[in-house]
């Protein structure tokens, strides 16, 4: 995964010239990082966790990008660039795939291999480091965004349940602003 990140960095520094151009509307260059940046950041969010330093190296590059666009310090806050520029962080985008998925294995037929998998239980016997399991991955994220787990995957539609991830992961960043 240290190479999910170091392929966004490469990325930003290649476009360098083109997100530091104070000539171009932001929303271009807002385009730029959302189609080109920010992808190889995200590539196989929902199934991958990395660790703390990989996680920390792909927001970094995400949000120094973002601080070019604006013209700002690097030493502007990261929650403030978000906002201006109306982005999420690379969490809330992974934890919404995450709970996305967790929905559409909800709604699957218990005898769908990719449920039965989903629900397995991997713990090996020996002592070695355990497995994680995504499914304690994902009520993670449940308890980080604070909203009704059986409620939320009760929502009619995958449209309407991506609303409501949506807005928990919103109100999630805005608390962050706010702090």
């Amino acid at each position: 995964m240290a190479k999910v990140a170091e392929k966004g960095k490469a990325q930003a520094g290649k476009l360098h010239p083109i997100l530091a151009n104070r000539r171009l509307d932001t929303r271009i260059k807002l385009t730029v990082l959302k189609s080109v940046i920010v992808p190889p950041l995200e590539y196989a969010g929902e199934v991958w966790e990395g660790n703390k330093k990989v996680v920390k190296q792909g927001e970094a590059v995400q949000m120094k990008a973002a601080k070019i666009i604006l013209g700002c310090s690097k030493r502007t806050s990261n929650a403030a660039a978000r906002a201006e520029l109306g982005i999420q962080s690379l969490r809330s985008g992974r934890d919404a795939r995450k709970l996305t998925g967790q929905y559409r294995m909800y709604g699957m037929g218990e005898e769908r291999l990719p449920r039965i998998v989903w629900e397995a239980k991997w713990a090996n016997k020996k002592r070695a480091r355990q497995p994680t399991e995504w499914v304690k991955v994902v009520e993670d994220v449940w308890k980080g965004l604070d909203i009704d787990e059986d409620e939320t995957l009760e929502t009619e539609g995958l449209q309407g349940f991506k609303e409501k991830i949506s807005v928990a992961c919103a109100e999630r960043e805005e608390q962050n602003l706010s702090k």
